[in-house]
């Protein structure tokens, strides 16, 4: 799932993209629902966690195809919860400062070696990446890049060795493009919790959970009652003390 944004008219587009099933009425289904709602973007791939990498590509050709003016593009998995308000927000103050400058951020990976266990889902062989440390990237369960970077990207993923590996991917193009990647304590706090996703924002302190911008874990009712409870103290926030900081939950990890 990604998210375009138009900072100038602070409005923004969701859409899902998807891959192929080897459900032949499963995929009539989709492609149901895509015409319905039309927020829905089908891939020629197999939908599996292998070939995240395509849909990550697939994901930076579309918006071009359809001559997509955004300022800002949101990628995120569907068990995360996003704050868009915090998001825009975020966007704004940083596009008034540094607006000229190409934006790459959400939680950044610095010295990932590389995975040669071949009973691994995040196996990359020598021959896709003979490097043994992945650039720096940031995480795939939400990060946030400057739209003009757009046909760049597209371009760069058509000379460049692909691996299955999506969000190092997307780092190593960024590389190639001169982009650093930006760490934001806001994009996944917590993520390495070992705590049951059940349990892990029910235990959390919700006026902290309310400053974040995206939050992994978050799946079925548990979307609503995250986006009412952030709401809720947007509009009051003197329900949350006025001496706790609540600004950084970066693995904030209860026992």
């Amino acid at each position: 799932m990604f998210q375009v944004l138009f900072l100038y008219f602070r409005s923004w587009k969701t859409v899902f993209l998807i891959g192929q099933s080897s459900n032949p009425k499963l995929n009539d289904l989709v492609h149901q629902e895509a015409s319905i709602y039309k927020d829905i973007v089908i891939g020629s791939f197999k939908d599996t966690y292998r070939n995240l990498y395509m849909k990550m590509v697939f994901s930076l050709k579309w918006p071009l195809d359809q001559k997509c003016q955004a300022s800002y593009i949101l990628k995120t998995d569907e068990d995360c919860f996003v704050n868009v308000g915090n998001l825009l927000n975020w966007l704004s103050n940083h596009h008034l400062a540094n607006g000229t400058h190409p934006l790459y951020a959400g939680r950044v990976q610095l010295g990932m070696e590389v995975i040669r266990d071949k009973g691994s889902r995040y196996y990359v062989s020598e021959k896709d990446h003979p490097a043994e440390i992945f650039q720096p990237y940031v995480s795939g369960g939400g990060y946030v890049f400057s739209g003009s970077l757009l046909p760049s990207l597209a371009e760069v993923s058509q000379s460049s060795p692909l691996f299955p590996n999506e969000d190092a991917l997307l780092g190593s193009l960024m590389y190639r493009l001169g982009v650093q990647p930006t760490d934001n304590n806001k994009f996944l706090p917590s993520i390495f919790c070992e705590i049951p996703d059940i349990d892990r924002f029910r235990e959390a302190n919700m006026c902290a959970l309310s400053r974040q911008i995206v939050l992994h874990g978050v799946q079925d009712k548990h979307q609503l009652e995250m986006h009412f409870n952030s709401v809720l103290l947007n509009y009051f926030p003197s329900l949350c003390s006025l001496e706790t900081n609540y600004e950084n939950m970066r693995d904030h990890c209860k026992s």
